[in-house]
C-alpha cells in the first residue's frame, strides 16, 4: 500500500497518509495490533459520541497516544499522527513500513469494484426512470 509523509517544517516525519479506499478500521487495528509498542487500540463505532469527531482509532505506541483520523470529513486519506503535545516527537516510521508491506486482497478488491458498478448502474436507471 502507497504512504504519503506528513512532515514539519523541517525534516521530521509526524506520520503518515494512506489511502482508505481499500482500507477499513478494521483492517488497520488488525495491522496494529501485530506491531511491537502498540498498546490500547480502541476503535470508533458508528454514531460514537465518545472520541473527537475525525478520529477512527486511538493507540498507544511506546507509551505515546496516537491516532489514526479522517482530517477532512469523507476524505480519501486516513492519517496517522501522534496526538498531544507537539514537543514530543515520535517517530512513526515503524508503523508506516507495516502499512507499507500491506498488501490488499484480491477478494476486496473485487468487492469493492463490483460494489461501485452496481451504484453506477443504479445512479444510470434512476438517471433515465427521470427522463420517462
Amino acid at each position: 500500500m502507497r504512504t504519503y509523509p506528513i512532515s514539519d517544517d523541517g525534516s521530521f516525519r509526524l506520520g503518515f497518509q494512506m489511502e482508505n479506499v481499500f482500507l477499513g478500521t478494521r483492517q488497520i487495528k488488525k495491522i496494529l495490533s501485530g506491531l511491537d509498542g502498540i498498546s490500547s487500540i480502541r476503535c470508533r463505532r458508528l454514531f460514537d459520541s465518545s472520541m473527537p469527531n475525525g478520529i477512527h482509532i486511538e493507540f498507544y505506541f511506546h507509551g505515546k497516544k496516537c491516532a489514526v483520523i479522517e482530517p477532512h470529513g469523507d476524505s480519501s486519506r486516513y492519517w496517522v499522527i501522534q496526538l498531544g503535545d507537539p514537543d514530543e516527537k515520535t517517530d512513526l516510521s515503524s508503523i508506516e513500513i507495516a502499512f507499507r508491506n500491506n498488501r490488499v486482497s484480491i477478494i476486496r478488491i473485487i468487492v469493492i469494484i463490483l460494489i461501485m458498478i452496481v451504484i453506477a448502474a443504479c445512479m444510470i436507471i434512476s438517471y433515465y426512470l427521470r427522463k420517462i
